[in-house]
Parts: structure tokens; C-alpha cells; sequence
């Protein structure tokens, strides 16, 4: 097939192809540190060079706690009296820390009125074997793990591009888990290699492919559309006739009714001698619910998104908004399939198809029919181009 270069976006070097800002921890007002760090007062968040004037400061090393004011930061040392304040509504903290026991480089500290976010400042390819080794097993075929790997390069670039925080992605499970290892798999690093530079885009616009992933699709895959409630949809669902056939896909979740009901209560105003009788996920023609009905003594009823549900059980409870509810005695019994929101990618089922001789381009062609696999390539003025791999 002839080679087509195809533009998709202008971006310096600098931005794709050598760094990733993770967010690794996200704390309230109040961290500590170790270590010796600048401390410098930002007019926000999105201009870093917008200093407040003057205000600048230089922690020496040792351990330190960080408290958020309303307009100030107040540092004080853990062992010594010694104290600082800093007027302010937003700082950056850069120097020789430590996350956790682990003293690591390019790690900042940014401090807002909610929170301090601790953002890692690391290259792609490094970035994508912390998250390839934390999401799947490195025992897994080759093919299965290329596929994971255009699918996280894929998927973050598309947070990349989308986003305009002071960081690209997160390192849990709200986008990819993400765990910096002294060590990588060799299989993780040969399947990070052989696919470098290759991502996903839409067709035929060639866009970023929002290369969504999960864990197991319990034999069918979904929509953002049918998990999120989104305007439009991308990733088109396609049935997995091997995850159909896993018996492992099933699961079952109880959770006693009073500790159900006091989590309704913190999600909707419920009157406080009311009775959970029945619930009811409805579907709506689709494998998976899309809504909850609560159905409550005298004749209340509450709705809630599935997802949203989930979220509030727990997402490794509730494993995936695949499942039935039944009453017994003092408890709800949950019975599903699969785990996960099911869109994009099951990442069981890549395995699977690759034991079965599947490629990595024919196991992202089944779970993303809607999109091309394209290489990035750098041209003089710095432009990111897609060129066409088949």
C-alpha cells in the first residue's frame, strides 16, 4: 500500500516524544516532604514563567510538613521549630525529593487551594513500561503486550492533547495505572521498542484515538456513549467470543443492606425511616446497565447512573456494570460478568486472541475497528506526522 503522510498535529519535540507529566499522588492541604527543594510562587497554573514578584524561597535538606492556608503556604521542619510562610495562591516545589522511600529526579510538588500534587516529570517510553508492567503481566504473549503498548501510547497522547492542566495523566485507575519499577520485564521493554512511535487514529479523520482499556469485557465490549452518557462514540462495541466462554468472567459481590443504605444516603437526601426494597439496573437494550433505579418504601424511587454506582461500591466490588441484584435476607447480592467499563480494548481478550495466534494489528483491529495504526515521525520544522503502517 503506498505511504501516506498524513499531518495530525504541531507539537514540539519537547512535548510528545520525551516527556510525560504523571500525577502520582494527590494530597489534601497538607504533605510532607524529604529532601531540599525551590519554592516559588505562581501567579496559576497554567503559566509557570508568571511568577508573583520576589517571591521565592530555598528549603534546605531536611524533612518538611506543607501546609495549604487560604493565602499562604506555611512550611515548618517535622523535627526542629524551624518555620516559613509564603503569601500566595500557588506554588511550585522543584529539587532533590523523595516519593515515599524513593528519592526520585524530575519530580515536582505543586501546591493549589485544594490540594498538593505531586507530578512526575518522565519520558514516554519509560512512562509506558511503568504502566505496561503494572497493567498486565509481563508473562503474557508478545503480541498481547504490543497491543497494550499502542493502546497507552495511544491513550495518553490523546489525554495529551485534550488536557491543558498542569499534568497529562493520572497513575490510577481513573486513566492507566502507572508504578515507577527499578526493574522492567524484559518483555515489557521488547514490546515498548518494537512498537515505538506507534498509535492509533480515527478514521478517516486522523485524529488521536481515545484508545480506552479495561480488564475484562466479560464477552462484549461497550461504548463511551452507553458508560459515560457521552454525545458521541468512538470506540464501537464488538462482541469477544472468547471472553463469552471464560468462566472466570463471572463474579459475585454482597454487601449487607444497612451498609448499602448508608451509602444512599450520602448519595442521595433520603428521608432517614425509609426502606431499600428492590434495585434494578435497567439497560436499555445494551449488555450493560446504563441506569439504577432504588426502589424505596412509600413509593420513592431513586436513579442514579450505573457507572457512578460502581464507582460508589467500589470499582473492584461492583467489578463492572454487567450484573443482576437479589435480595437476601440482610443483604444485596450482586452477580455480574466481567471487570471493568468495558470500553475500547479487553485487555483478557487481547490475551486470549494472542494465544491464539492473533497478531497485535489484528487484536487492536478487533477491539478498535474504527481506527488506524500509524507511525510518528519528526520532519525539520518539528512536525508530528502519522505515517501509514499497512
Amino acid at each position: 500500500m503506498l505511504l501516506n503522510l498524513l499531518v495530525i498535529f504541531f507539537l514540539s519535540i519537547s512535548g510528545f516524544a520525551q516527556t510525560a507529566r504523571v500525577l502520582v499522588d494527590d494530597r489534601s492541604r497538607e504533605t510532607e516532604i524529604l529532601g531540599q527543594a525551590q519554592i516559588t510562587c505562581l501567579k496559576s497554573l497554567s503559566a509557570r514563567k508568571n511568577l508573583c514578584p520576589g517571591k521565592r524561597g530555598l528549603l534546605p535538606q531536611g524533612h518538611w510538613r506543607l501546609q495549604r492556608q487560604s493565602n499562604r503556604l506555611e512550611v515548618s521542619h517535622v523535627v526542629s521549630e524551624e518555620k516559613h510562610q509564603y503569601p500566595g495562591h500557588y506554588f511550585l516545589l522543584r529539587g532533590d525529593l523523595s516519593w515515599g522511600e524513593k528519592k526520585i529526579d524530575g519530580l515536582d510538588i505543586l501546591m493549589t487551594k485544594e490540594a498538593a500534587d505531586w507530578v512526575l516529570h518522565i519520558s514516554v517510553e519509560t512512562y509506558l513500561q511503568g504502566v505496561l508492567q503494572s497493567e498486565v503481566p509481563a508473562s503474557w504473549p508478545l503480541e498481547a503486550l504490543k497491543a497494550q503498548a499502542v493502546a497507552s501510547r495511544s491513550y495518553f497522547l490523546f489525554k495529551k492533547l485534550s488536557g491543558d492542566g498542569h499534568f497529562d495523566v493520572r497513575s490510577d485507575v481513573m486513566d492507566q495505572v502507572f508504578q515507577l519499577k527499578k526493574q522492567i520485564h524484559p518483555n515489557i521493554v521488547n514490546a515498548v521498542k518494537l512498537t515505538e512511535r506507534q498509535i492509533l487514529v480515527e478514521e478517516p479523520t486522523q485524529h488521536i484515538f481515545p484508545a480506552y482499556f479495561h480488564s475484562d469485557c466479560g464477552g462484549h465490549t461497550s461504548s463511551e456513549g452507553t458508560v459515560w452518557r457521552k454525545p458521541s462514540s468512538i470506540n464501537k462495541p464488538v462482541a469477544d467470543p472468547f471472553c463469552e466462554k471464560a468462566s472466570q468472567n463471572n463474579w459475585t459481590f454482597k454487601m449487607r443492606k444497612d451498609q448499602l443504605m448508608e451509602k444512599l444516603h450520602q448519595l442521595f437526601r433520603l428521608p432517614q425511616d425509609v426502606v431499600l426494597q428492590s434495585i434494578l439496573p435497567r439497560s436499555e437494550g445494551v449488555h450493560r446497565a446504563l441506569i439504577v433505579d432504588f426502589m424505596f418504601s412509600g413509593n420513592l424511587v431513586k436513579r442514579l447512573n450505573a457507572n457512578e454506582f460502581r464507582k460508589a461500591l467500589g470499582f473492584s466490588n461492583l467489578k463492572s456494570t454487567h450484573f443482576k441484584v437479589e435480595s437476601a435476607w440482610e443483604h444485596f447480592v450482586f452477580s455480574g460478568r466481567g471487570f471493568g467499563h468495558g470500553v475500547g480494548m479487553c485487555q483478557w481478550g487481547a490475551k486470549r486472541w494472542a494465544v491464539q495466534g492473533k497478531t497485535y494489528r489484528e487484536i487492536l483491529k478487533h477491539y478498535y475497528p474504527r481506527a488506524g495504526l500509524r507511525r510518528l515521525t519528526m520532519d525539520k520544522p518539528k512536525k508530528l506526522q502519522a505515517q501509514a503502517t499497512y
